[in-house]
């Protein structure tokens, strides 16, 4: 009884060491989980009309990629989320954006879980294939680069506000130097994301 005791609390030590250690990144996870939680729960609870337009709008993502080549499919997924890490680039630059970069997971988790929401509710099979296939994966790996870009424009938008004290004579060379590596990455896996969803939609399209 005591060696189980033990464990837990080394297991619950550990994870507080982690939340402490990895604050901003726990802090931009929560708020992404809670923009899918809202956006769920907001579709579910909303009025016939309000829904009919969230699902007019999930309807125009899914067909505007019906018939399209591979091609056309992957630049449709490409370059929506290409553009919002764009904004989040640009965004780090910013010495008073926090409150943009920070809102970002939310709004992305609400979109994602407003689409999720629709999927669910429909009794459209190849809806449920697609709430399968496409959007929890492709959710797993936009939502973690979404979460580590704003992760990494708020530390940065954060060195630029620090500067704004004139005592401040920290070199941010290195900083630039990281962030350009760090956005390089999030635009691979951004493609990442977009050959892997232009790919499920492609293979269910060509079943149907």
């Amino acid at each position: 009884m005591l060696g189980v005791i033990k464990v837990k609390r080394e297991f619950l030590s550990s994870v507080y060491e982690f939340v402490l250690s990895n604050k901003k990144t726990v802090f931009l996870s929560c708020l992404f989980l809670a923009g899918v939680f809202l956006g769920t729960s907001f579709f579910s609870a909303s009025s016939a009309d309000a829904q009919n337009s969230i699902a007019s709008l999930c309807s125009l993502y899914i067909n505007a990629r019906m018939g399209k080549s591979f091609y056309d499919m992957f630049i449709s997924s490409f370059m929506p989320v290409f553009l919002m890490y764009a904004v989040l680039f640009f965004m780090g630059f910013c010495a008073v954006s926090h409150p943009v970069i920070i809102l970002t997971p939310l709004f992305y988790g609400l979109g994602i879980g407003f689409t999720a929401a629709y999927l669910y509710t429909s009794s459209n099979g190849v809806n449920l294939i697609l709430a399968l296939f496409i959007l929890m994966p492709a959710s797993v790996i936009s939502g973690f680069t979404v979460i580590m870009a704003s992760r990494s424009s708020l530390y940065l938008a954060s060195c630029f506000f620090s500067k704004l004290d004139a005592s401040n004579n920290r070199d941010l060379i290195p900083v630039l130097k990281r962030y350009f590596f760090q956005y390089i990455v999030y635009a691979v896996l951004c493609a990442v994301f977009a050959l892997l969803n232009a790919g499920a939609f492609y293979v269910i399209f060509n079943l149907k």
